[in-house]
């Protein structure tokens, strides 16, 4: 697992193979970040179903991974084209041997100038559902939520 970051990791006892399973899961959440901070939305290709559902923090619904893709394109090309995400913490829980659940704990840089602090105090939930498909997890939901918590 990536130890620059914090990971909390949920599993039920005795299941080794699991950790193999947590591992890539946070790869998933790692180029998920990655994609955003360089506003490369076209890597999110690979992290999503086709099918999946996006559910962004103004509670619009993106269905499907084209809407997904091409959605987020346009905003990083707009409004987000300057703002990066900073992770707090990773927790995972894998609920089956093909399910799990990511929630991703993350900062928002607005981007408008190194004296801006508007996001200071504010943190996001990306609450992400991942499917193991032929030995590769895929977000195939996701929900982004802002509030203030701990």
């Amino acid at each position: 697992m990536n130890t620059t970051h914090p990971t909390i990791a949920t599993t039920k006892t005795g299941e080794t193979h699991l950790l193999e399973d947590i591992r890539k899961i946070e790869d998933v959440m790692v180029a998920f970040e990655q994609a955003w901070n360089s506003h490369q939305m076209i890597e999110l290709n690979v992290l999503f179903t086709e099918d999946a559902e996006f559910v962004n923090a103004v509670g619009k619904s993106l269905r499907g991974r084209s809407e997904i893709v091409g959605t987020h394109e346009f905003y990083h090309t707009t409004i987000f084209r300057h703002v990066r995400i900073h992770r707090i913490r990773l927790e995972v829980r894998i609920i089956s041997s093909e399910v799990a659940l990511a929630n991703l704990i993350v900062k928002i840089d607005d981007g408008l100038s190194p004296q801006s602090d508007h996001s200071r105090d504010i943190k996001h939930r990306l609450a992400f559902v991942l499917v193991k498909r032929i030995k590769a997890w895929l977000i195939t939901g996701a929900h982004h939520t802002i509030a203030r918590f701990d």
